[in-house]
């Protein structure tokens, strides 16, 4: 119409987003301060999420800022990083900007060895741009994000909050299922990087109206007909009503002659009841023939080349050209600025054209681009291409598949690497003529899913073992025995999977040449396994199940060996050292093997395995021979919780939590140790963690849950063979003894007493041989023999001192003082347990705390200080109640109950007007003991002794020692 435009040619109007565009008005101010944020836009398809995000982009680059855009597309499989590729590329094409970092497309371990390493790249180059100018960055459908450029945004998120960049992100909240893993990053995000959320709910009446009146400007009666009619079809979702009112003008809606828009009767216009019914409407515009090349386009994707468009579509790009125009037009589709491709304005509109098309159409179509994007590139994007011929239904989707799936691998994003090989092996299903291709995917599979569940995985390596031997790949038949040793050992099965890994070590030494070849261009998690790698896990192996020497002589030969010789098996060799040193009585030998696995660890990017070396670090040496340390244990976890930081590709962020498991342990923290323990996914630390939290079961006076966790370290229970078991479980020996010293089951307690010198014979092992003394201790104690338990705790705090133990010396101390208490040699049995609560206090160890306290107050009573025996009942209580420590507070609560019987006594019942303290001094003269070894139990100095002497023989009216016993004996004073 004359001296018209038609509302489509118009910018976006945003009506409704008042608060929402002060939010980000807000946050891009900030930003141009120096403070950045990440800003989470979320809400259904069509709500107007990337139209307010390109809103905010056009206000910064208004302000100066540098504004980059990286997209995720649907129906097409999103290549690692594949949003932060495209912002990175548009960085490298500014005039005068260094080139984008290319380590990102196409990762590779020579430019940046390590996921970590690769964050930090991409970080400076950030960084380095947001200093000449602010920097805002839209990441646009993060529900179709891969799981790489999640970890991603969680590490730059982390770290804006002093820089001039702003992150927006937006993503689809009717898309997001709990399994999808950007279900679980957004509160992390909001916890790290104090994000901002905005979720945009649909428009009300009064923002339609604005909308209406604003574009059409109709009559007020016109506008609220017009308003109630899109609510009822597009219940406020802003891209449903500007379709809706496209789809209207020119047959409700009316362009008259002046210039000015009329409504006709809606009730006579057939008005599609769905949105893809207003698409098809709108497309049907552009004619048969852009019909028909737009639905190969939305088969080709979100993002068209016209290249590859014009090939698969059987026409030329310039013939492309005038459809091009007339798409761009009517929002169909958009230009991109380097006028290579085209993409589609909405998800929506693709998704509808997707859907018009018949499947098999759509497989034939899938089929040709995926052999077209071979064609046109010499490095053809591995997921594009596996994407489409999978679509196609094309056995060439397994070769595609496997290389992508590669490709993850290459760049650390392993979940994405795990649906690769999955989906390739689910395609070759009973296939025989692939019995090798489908042994080496099970293996992949089985490596990459390994720390989730070793058990279920040797299956997996078992099958593809099998598979091997069928198809004569002496290369697959090795690898997948020594690994099924390495899940094997994982699962605690030492017997057989040391075996196994000797028979895979055979084998690997078998290889030709030509296999080994072989080997290493197929292996690409990391340095290729050989027989000399195979060692080096072998040394770990032989350290974890008790088997020291060999460990240690293995592993010393390995580390001695030139480094290039040595590359991948030297962390797992010092790993097997550690266990030896630390078995052996050598802690500061331990930890230099740990910190040395732990560079090679890095160096190699092996994440978990870092991970695992510094849990066991802390549970096997720094809590046994530096508990009284505290700095070493808060160093150590500091450690261990930045590192399960970078593993939520592998655990969820629960299991981070267990990496306090020890202090809480130490200071008491029960209940939070125990949930820790339930909601950790980390099936290597379970075990460990259950030798911490066993005997705190039992002090919690639940017996069966201790005793459960004794028999998942021990199925076999005393007769467990001493190969078959870890050498860390052995605080699980210990405790059964307890626990059957409990039920008064001696003769059991028995069996696990000798089980555990087996063992100790066995390993060779010093560490463990102070807690055997204790055990022994506590059993003679049981069955009434003071005399050797004196023996043996006096041999465990020998043992327990060279090298020194703290929470070792600590129990022996205890029960030696205890020990004494019972013979009435309080001096004695007082710097006893001086001495432990001295290493309580130094370990932070709260319930050992108690428990020694507990003994001090029996020491207070048997000298008369009853009411600082009370207090000490009274600082008890305060320590156990929140630990849930029942057994101890039973012990205190019996211990009070005497100290107020004897409260009374001593008010009522002491003849001759004796206090406590002169009835304690009289008790022990009537057992014979002269006044110089009566000061020494009392911790008295002689002469007071003396004095106390002279008035008790006044009281009773005697004047010789004799008398005084007399009357000790006929009044019950023993």
């Amino acid at each position: 119409m004359p001296g018209s435009t038609a509302p489509s040619s118009r910018p976006p109007l945003l009506v409704g987003r008042s608060r929402e565009r002060g939010l980000l008005r807000a946050q891009l101010s900030a930003t141009f301060d120096g403070q950045g944020c990440l800003v989470i836009l979320s809400g259904e398809a069509g709500i107007g999420k990337t139209t307010l995000a390109e809103d905010a982009c056009r206000e910064a680059r208004a302000g100066g800022a540098l504004v980059l855009v990286g997209h995720c597309y649907d129906r097409s499989e999103t290549p690692p990083y594949g949003p932060w590729v495209e912002v990175l590329d548009q960085v490298g094409a500014l005039p005068g900007h260094s080139p984008a970092m290319p380590a990102i497309a196409e990762p590779s371990m020579t430019r940046s060895p390590s996921q970590a390493a690769l964050f930090g790249e991409v970080r400076t180059f950030l960084v380095a741009h947001a200093r000449e100018r602010p920097l805002v960055i839209l990441l646009d459908d993060l529900h179709w994000a891969d799981t790489a450029s999640l970890e991603l945004l969680r590490f730059v998120a982390r770290q804006l909050a002093s820089l001039p960049i702003l992150l927006l992100v937006t993503y689809r909240s009717d898309e997001l299922t709990r399994q999808h893993p950007l279900h679980w990053l957004l509160p992390v995000l909001v916890r790290e990087a104090l994000a901002v959320r905005i979720d945009l709910s649909p428009l009300v009446d009064d923002d339609v109206r604005t909308l209406i009146d604003h574009t059409y400007r109709l009559p007020p009666d016109d506008t609220r007909r017009l308003a109630v009619y899109l609510q009822v079809h597009a219940e406020g979702n802003p891209f449903f009503l500007g379709e809706l009112l496209r789809s209207l003008e020119g047959t409700a809606l009316l362009l008259t002659e002046a210039g000015t828009w009329a409504l006709g009767t809606l009730a006579d216009i057939r008005i599609p009841a769905l949105l893809r019914q207003v698409i098809d409407a709108r497309l049907g515009r552009l004619g048969a023939e852009a019909d028909a090349l737009l639905a190969v386009a939305s088969v080709v994707g979100q993002v068209v080349p016209l290249t590859l468009w014009a090939a698969v579509g059987g026409t030329t790009e310039e013939a492309l050209l005038p459809l091009v125009e007339r798409g761009v037009e009517a929002r169909v589709i958009e230009a991109t600025d380097d006028g290579l491709s085209v993409s589609f304005a909405h998800a929506l509109i693709r998704e509808t054209l997707y859907e018009s098309v018949l499947p098999p159409r759509r497989r034939v179509w899938h089929r040709q681009i995926g052999e077209a994007l071979i064609a046109q590139s010499t490095a053809p994007d591995p997921d594009a291409v596996a994407y489409h011929f999978s679509q196609a239904g094309d056995p060439r989707a397994v070769l595609w598949l496997t290389r992508a799936g590669e490709r993850a691998q290459r760049a650390l994003a392993w979940r994405t690497a795990t649906l690769r090989f999955e989906a390739a092996l689910s395609r070759l299903e009973g296939d025989d003529s692939a019995l090798s291709e489908r042994g080496w995917l099970l293996f992949r599979l089985a490596v990459l899913r390994r720390f989730a569940d070793p058990a279920a995985e040797i299956a997996s390596l078992e099958e593809a073992e099998s598979l091997g031997r069928a198809a004569g790949d002496h290369a697959l038949v090795a690898y997948a025995r020594f690994y099924q040793g390495m899940l094997r050992c994982t699962s605690g099965d030492f017997r057989l999977g040391i075996a196994a890994e000797e028979a895979g070590i055979a084998m690997l030494d078998a290889l030709s040449p030509e296999d080994r070849d072989r080997l290493k261009a197929i292996d690409t998690t990391s340095d290729s396994l050989d027989a000399q790698n195979g060692r080096g896990e072998l040394t770990l192996a032989l350290g974890e199940s008790g088997r020291y020497a060999q460990a240690r002589a293995l592993g010393e030969r390995i580390v001695s060996l030139p480094l290039t010789e040595t590359s991948g098996s030297r962390g797992d060799a010092y790993y097997g050292l550690a266990y030896a040193f630390a078995a052996f009585g050598q802690p500061d030998e331990a930890r230099r093997a740990f910190a040395l696995a732990r560079e090679s660890f890095r160096a190699g990017d092996h994440r978990s395995m870092l991970t695992a070396s510094l849990f066991e670090e802390l549970v096997i040496v720094v809590l046994t021979y530096q508990a009284d340390q505290p700095h070493e244990r808060q160093w150590v976890e500091a450690e261990l919780s930045a590192s399960f930081a970078v593993l939520d590709d592998v655990f969820d962020e629960r299991s981070a939590r267990s990496a306090g498991v020890v202090s809480r342990v130490l200071q008491g923290a029960w209940p939070e140790a125990f949930a820790m323990f339930e909601q950790s996914d980390v099936r290597f630390m379970r075990l460990a963690i259950t030798t911490l939290l066993a005997p705190l079961a039992r002090h919690q006076g639940n017996a069966t849950l201790a005793w459960t966790m004794v028999r998942n370290g021990l199925p076999g229970g005393p007769d467990t063979a001493v190969e078959n078991s870890a050498g860390f479980i052995l605080p699980l020996r210990t405790l059964a003894v307890t626990l059957s010293l409990d039920a008064g089951d001696h003769d059991t307690a028995r069996k696990w007493l000798v089980a555990l010198d087996e063992w100790l014979d066995w390993s060779g092992s010093i560490l463990g041989q102070a807690d055997a003394h204790l055990s022994w201790a506590a059993y003679f104690r049981a069955i009434g023999d003071p005399v050797q338990s004196r023996t043996r705790a006096t041999q465990a705090l020998a043992m327990a001192g060279a090298p020194r133990q703290p929470l070792a010396l600590l129990a022996a101390h205890r029960l030696l003082g205890e020990l004494d208490l019972a013979e009435n040699r309080l001096f004695d049995a007082e710097a006893h347990l001086t001495a432990a609560l001295a290493l309580a206090d130094a370990c932070d160890a709260r319930h050992e705390r108690a428990l020694t306290l507990l003994a001090l107050a029996e020491l207070l009573r048997l000298r008369g200080h009853l009411p600082s025996a009370r207090a000490q009942i009274d600082t008890i209580r305060t320590l156990c109640v929140p630990m849930g420590a029942e057994m101890t507070l039973a012990r205190a609560d019996a211990l009070g109950a005497l100290l107020a019987t004897l409260s009374v006594a001593s008010s009522t019942i002491l003849p001759a007007g004796l206090t406590v303290r002169e009835a304690e001094v009289l008790r022990l003269l009537s057992m014979g003991l002269a006044n110089a070894e009566i000061a020494q139990q009392l911790s008295l100095s002689p002469r007071t002794i003396n004095a106390h002497l002279t008035t008790i023989y006044g009281k009773l009216g005697v004047a010789t020692r004799g008398a005084a016993i007399r009357f000790a004996l006929d009044h019950g004073i023993r």
